[in-house]
């Protein structure tokens, strides 16, 4: 490998809204989010609220409460969303570089890496075989139904800074390149 590029999925990647909004339009439009899961986010937003109004959107998962994660045509919301064209280009140009991929994005785990198949999907049409890895939001989850809390810290900012600094030392260490992009 001669590096790694690093790019945020929304926005960057995939055109507004962002995978979540739509995630969450898909799960309103099945019937799967109730006046109890609302309830609950709000809850949850005033105890996020004196750290900011950034933890209160990206790290209150409290709507997906009570969701059982198998089965859902909600995950497809990531399938659908369109990539902007200057962005798969701008990856292809990077993987046939031999460069890592990396996705980086505050959005749960699965949408991310839905998003991670497309551009694989993508990136195939241009004779281009790569791993694309994810760096995102893991969502804690109990026989299979969701919590509405993070696994981990990967809900804010923060992790992605943090995989910044781990492609940094392996610059420093390697002598390898990485670009992050979004």
């Amino acid at each position: 490998m001669n590096g790694a590029a690093f790019f945020d999925v929304d926005g960057t990647l995939i055109e507004k809204p962002s995978l979540e909004c739509r995630f969450f339009r898909r799960l309103r439009h099945e019937g799967k989010i109730s006046a109890t899961n609302c309830i609950a986010w709000l809850r949850e937003a005033v105890r996020l609220a004196p750290n900011g109004l950034t933890n209160v959107l990206q790290g209150n998962k409290a709507y997906l409460r009570g969701i059982r994660a198998t089965g859902l045509r909600a995950y497809r919301a990531a399938s659908g969303a369109p990539f902007f064209p200057e962005a798969a280009e701008r990856v292809a140009r990077h993987a046939s570089n031999g460069e890592r991929i990396v996705l980086v994005s505050g959005t749960p785990e699965f949408l991310a890496a839905e998003v991670a198949n497309g551009l694989q999907r993508e990136l195939m049409k241009r004779n281009l075989m790569v791993e694309i890895h994810v760096c995102a939001t893991r969502l804690e989850e109990k026989a299979g139904v969701g919590q509405g809390r993070c696994w981990d810290s990967r809900c804010s900012r923060s992790e992605g800074n943090r995989c910044l600094v781990v492609c940094g030392e392996m610059e420093i260490k390697s002598g390898a390149v990485c670009r992050v992009w979004g």
